[in-house]
């Protein structure tokens, strides 16, 4: 059933992009996405932090994007948008999840109380950018005990797995010799 023109390709596109090996993992979770550097500094500081300008943009929009204008930690619900929504605004999401990139996933109910979902935020937003529909976005820092997962992301589209309490993290961080971001 097409709900718009073009989303028969735009599913495809989804489904046999470059995240497709990960996609059903995502599409049932709460995301934060960061550089290996923002990994280090939020393993280092215990908390995921809203970026108020303490850290450098890893994107060209940051500065204009909703989450910094409110003081946001920026996330993707992509269990809450359905597969058109996903697939419809893929290019827009996908870039955050291109290169060396460490996807965070969060306990939805963990942070439910500073939890502010697309549509609250379509109406606040004015002409800053945000993505539609599976962007969201937390009032106030992110404790690492409200994580899950992390799944790391090679440029070639690699990927691995740790459980937020794996021991593994900080060997990873040393072996990388990774010094933290943090604010």
């Amino acid at each position: 059933m097409e709900t718009y023109p073009g989303a028969a390709r735009d599913r495809e596109r989804l489904r046999t992009g470059p995240l497709a090996p990960v996609l059903e993992d995502l599409r049932r979770g709460l995301w934060h996405t960061t550089t290996l550097k923002g990994y280090a500094g939020i393993r280092a500081s215990g908390a995921i932090e809203p970026n108020r300008g303490q850290f450098p943009f890893n994107f060209i929009d940051t500065p204009t994007s909703y989450a910094f204008f409110k003081g946001y930690v920026s996330l993707f619900d992509f269990a809450s948008a359905t597969e058109d929504q996903c697939a419809m605004h893929y290019p827009a999401w996908a870039q955050y999840f291109e290169g060396f990139r460490v996807a965070i996933e969060i306990v939805r109910e963990d942070v439910a109380a500073g939890l502010i979902g697309y549509e609250r935020a379509r109406a606040d937003a004015g002409s800053r950018m945000l993505i539609p529909h599976v962007e969201a976005w937390h009032d106030g820092a992110i404790p690492i005990s409200a994580t899950r997962r992390y799944l790391f992301i090679t440029p070639r589209y690699e990927f691995g797995w740790l459980d937020r309490d794996d021991p593994k993290h900080d060997a990873l961080i040393a072996q990388l010799r990774l010094t933290p971001l943090v604010g």
